[in-house]
């Protein structure tokens, strides 16, 4: 979402939608909450961790469950360029197909 306090920034936030009967679009969806987590920002990227090929990928589609670690990366308008944070979260029943066949000794 594009930052209402600064020209060239964005702000992320968690909304919490209500979805009517018969939604076609995002549109559709009735604004109950907004939660605002940074603000002010002149990056922001997510990479999610791909236990097969170890390694960190943009895109998680087409995948049969979620990833086992999502990295945030991202800087603020305000601060100088050089200066970046990253943070990297482990996510519950990540590659859960993955880690469990690694577990009964099926995995690479």
């Amino acid at each position: 979402m594009r930052s209402t306090q600064q020209r060239y920034a964005s702000d992320l936030l968690v909304r919490h939608l209500r979805k009517p009967e018969h939604a076609n679009s995002l549109n559709d969806y009735e604004v109950l909450a907004e939660l605002p987590l940074l603000e002010d920002l002149r990056e922001f990227t997510w990479e999610f961790y791909e236990v097969e090929k170890k390694r960190w990928v943009t895109l998680w589609e087409d995948r049969s469950g979620p990833p086992l670690f999502r990295r945030l990366r991202f800087s603020f308008a305000h601060e100088p360029r050089e200066t970046r944070y990253e943070y990297a979260f482990w996510i519950s029943g990540g590659d859960n197909a993955v880690v469990a066949a690694s577990q009964q000794g099926g995995g690479s």
